[in-house]
């Protein structure tokens, strides 16, 4: 999201697995009388402070199909990289 607010950067490809907005910077404990590690989250990170969606959408959608993962093709770079953007 810093790209695109602060570098006008143009989003190719498939949308992001998760929300933008999410607690982070997680720190680790460990409980004294069982001796398990327990990890937390100790801040939130809001990027997107006007709204909450449930990922970040591009701008121009590309997908990557299994035939091209096998293939060793690369569609979102070579959107990328064309001059059809």
């Amino acid at each position: 999201m810093d790209f695109k607010d602060e570098l006008h950067a143009i989003l190719v490809g498939e949308p992001t697995g998760g929300k933008p907005n999410g607690f982070g910077e997680v720190k680790r404990a460990t409980l004294p009388n069982s001796n398990l590690a327990v990890f937390y989250p100790v801040k939130y990170f809001r990027p997107m402070a006007d709204a909450d969606p449930e990922s970040i959408v591009p701008d121009i959608p590309v997908s990557l199909t299994l035939e091209d993962f096998l293939g060793g093709r690369d569609p979102v770079l070579e959107k990328a990289l064309s001059n059809s953007l």
